[in-house]
């Protein structure tokens, strides 16, 4: 399973909506059944943005890919000659 990163403004988001909407669920401003459901929503928000933040597999794959490929590069690099005086 492929992510792709969410912006910041995302995670931030679901933050401050778990925080408001916890807070006027149990202040009573707002429904019971309302604030579960944005409580919810916002909650389903957040994982998705820690989610994102992991690297996938085949990032990872592709990282390893990449060093491989550097580090033989380096080894193959002509080494320059020394001038003898």
């Amino acid at each position: 399973m492929e992510t792709k990163p969410l912006p910041k403004s995302f995670m931030l988001v679901s933050m401050l909506g778990l925080a408001i909407f916890g807070v006027y669920t149990l202040s009573g401003r707002i429904d019971a059944t309302w604030g579960f459901t944005l409580i919810l929503i916002s909650g389903i928000m957040f994982v998705a943005s820690i989610i994102s933040m992991t690297p996938s597999a085949s990032e990872v794959k592709l990282q390893k890919k990449a060093e491989d490929i550097e580090s033989k590069m380096l080894r193959k690099a002509p080494k320059k000659a020394k001038k003898k005086n």
